[in-house]
């Protein structure tokens, strides 16, 4: 007897660097094998997974088919010997010109939508790119001046640029990446680490580049994608701000007001 071929499906997830080991536990939990691992930029890594695929039991769905072809003649013969309905579909009556003058009224009276007027610290919105990981999220890097870390407000500063980001896209689920230093951008960027990589050596990222990093990458917003189910879930607990430079490092959940 001919051995059986094994057929696997596969899936890939993106975690944040560090939290592999648990994204993997995870897997395994619902049967995924883990086999392999790309590191990406902004600090994730990819996991690639697989599992054996399920066999199918045609057994139910011919049972069910059988049964709709049988359904299926009963009706058509209820049909032959019942006949068709004559009577003709009642006409809905047009509305009067008394409600007619009610509904506009209705819809004059409305107050007016209030208008949202951003009041935060200039910013630039450097790119937005298209989503390579974080189950699709786009992606939003933003540039603003140096903040004063030492003054807690700064965090109240940086939400109302995120909170004006997510209200120009329409909605929170988006990534959306602060920094004070454009050159973070040019490293991290899905469309150019690579050419920066290219063009600057180890020397430059190690005495340039990471201390840069340490200062003026200020904020991470993701909004619905869970780290530990590796999954864009939406759930309330998965709109997440990271706070970045080295001395004021902290993590809270946080979804900004989109609407408006």
């Amino acid at each position: 007897m001919a051995d059986v071929e094994v057929k696997y499906e596969t899936k890939t997830a993106t975690t944040v660097r560090g939290m592999e080991a648990r994204s993997i536990e995870k897997a395994k939990q619902d049967g995924w094998e883990f086999v392999s691992q790309t590191e990406l930029p902004l600090l994730r890594t990819q996991l690639s997974f697989r599992r054996v695929k399920p066999k199918v039991n045609w057994t139910p769905f011919l049972i069910l088919g059988g049964v709709i072809v049988v359904l299926a003649s009963i009706i058509t013969v209820m049909s032959i010997v019942t006949g068709g309905d004559d009577g003709a579909a009642s006409v809905p009556a047009a509305p009067t010109a008394t409600a007619q003058a009610g509904a506009e009224a209705e819809v004059k009276s409305e107050p007016a939508a209030d208008v949202f007027v951003y009041e935060g610290p200039a910013y630039e919105l450097i790119t937005a790119e298209d989503p390579i990981s974080e189950g699709g999220l786009r992606q939003y890097w933003v540039l603003t001046d140096k903040l004063d870390y030492s003054n807690p407000s700064f965090k109240e500063q940086v939400k109302l640029i995120i909170t004006d980001v997510t209200r120009a896209a329409k909605t929170t689920d988006i990534i959306v990446q602060v920094v004070t230093d454009a050159e973070i951008i040019e490293a991290e960027s899905y469309s150019t680490f690579e050419s920066y990589s290219a063009t600057h050596d180890a020397d430059h990222m190690k005495n340039v580049l990471f201390p840069k990093q340490a200062t003026d990458w200020v904020a991470w917003y993701a909004g619905g994608y869970d780290y530990d189910e590796v999954a864009l879930t939406g759930a309330d607990d998965t709109y997440t701000l990271d706070w970045l430079p080295v001395g004021y490092e902290g993590h809270e959940k946080w979804k900004p007001l989109a609407e408006g």
